[in-house]
C-alpha cells in the first residue's frame, strides 16, 4: 500500500516516539494433539488446556516435570542413591546424576519429553485478531495483526491516548496493519497527540 504524504509523516512521527521500545522476540508456539487433531488437553501435565508460548517456554517448561519426578523420588528414598544436596537439570530434562545411570526418573523423563516434542507446534508468522502473550513467562509474542485487530487498537487508543514508547510501537504496528479506514482514524486522533502534520516546504524568498 502506498502511503499518502500525511500518512507517511504520521508513521515517521510515531516511529520516532516508539524508539527504544522492545519488540517481541519470539514467534508464537502452541500445543497440539500428537495424533494431528485439535488439542483436547491432557497432552502435557504442566499445562491443562491450550495456550500460547514463546520458544524458550515451549522448549524448556516440559523439563520441569522430570526434574520434579527426580526430586520426589529422592525425597522418598526410591531412586537408589539416597537424597542429594544438589540436583542439576541436564539438557535432556532430568538430573545430571541420573542421566545415563538408570535412575528411576530417567524413563519417566524420556516419556514426558517425547510427549512434549509430539505436542509442540508453531514458530512462524501467524495472523491474530489481538496481541498474544506467552502463557509461561508473559512476554509478548510476534504476530501479524489483522484488520480487525488494528481496528480494536484504534478504539483502545481513542479512549487511552499513547503515552509510552511501547504505546507508540503498538500504534505503529496497528497503523501498518490497518486499512484506509483505520489509518484515517489514527490521523483524526493524531493532532490531539501532538502531531502537526507533514511539513510544508517554504517557498524561496529573495
Amino acid at each position: 500500500m502506498i502511503l499518502t504524504a500525511e500518512q507517511k509523516a504520521f508513521r515517521e512521527w510515531a516511529g520516532k516516539l516508539a524508539k527504544g521500545a522492545s519488540s517481541p522476540s519470539s514467534h508464537l508456539y502452541w500445543l497440539r494433539d500428537p495424533s494431528g487433531g485439535s488439542y483436547q488437553g491432557g497432552c502435557l501435565p504442566w499445562h491443562d488446556n491450550g495456550g500460547d508460548f514463546c520458544e524458550d517456554c515451549i522448549l524448556n517448561a516440559p523439563t520441569l516435570v522430570p526434574l520434579t519426578i527426580c526430586l520426589l523420588l529422592d525425597l522418598l528414598g526410591l531412586n537408589g542413591s539416597g537424597p542429594r544436596e544438589h540436583v542439576m537439570l541436564s539438557a535432556r530434562g532430568y538430573c545430571v546424576r541420573c542421566s545415563g545411570h538408570g535412575g528411576k526418573c530417567c524413563s519417566a523423563a524420556e516419556e514426558v519429553l517425547s510427549a512434549a516434542r509430539d505436542c509442540q507446534d508453531g514458530g512462524w508468522g501467524w495472523e491474530s485478531d489481538s496481541h498474544r502473550f506467552c502463557a509461561g513467562c508473559g512476554n509478548e509474542l510476534i504476530v501479524h495483526l489483522t484488520d480487525h485487530a488494528a481496528g480494536e487498537e484504534l478504539l483502545h487508543f481513542s479512549a487511552y491516548p499513547p503515552r509510552t514508547v511501547k504505546d507508540y510501537l503498538d500504534v505503529c504496528e496497528a497503523f501498518d496493519a490497518g486499512d484506509d479506514e483505520v489509518k484515517a482514524g489514527f490521523l483524526a486522533l493524531a493532532p490531539a497527540w501532538g502531531f502537526a502534520g507533514p511539513l510544508t516546504p517554504r517557498s524561496n524568498r529573495r
